[in-house]
């Protein structure tokens, strides 16, 4: 059970991580 709760903390911390440079991605769309 630690390891899945485990991954899915990694999983997570990953899609945040994507989430904000996807959302610089946008910004910078903007700006430009």
């Amino acid at each position: 059970v630690l390891a899945i709760l485990m991954l899915s903390d990694v999983l997570r911390s990953n899609l945040l991580v994507l989430e904000g440079a996807f959302d610089q991605n946008l910004l910078a769309a903007f700006l430009l």
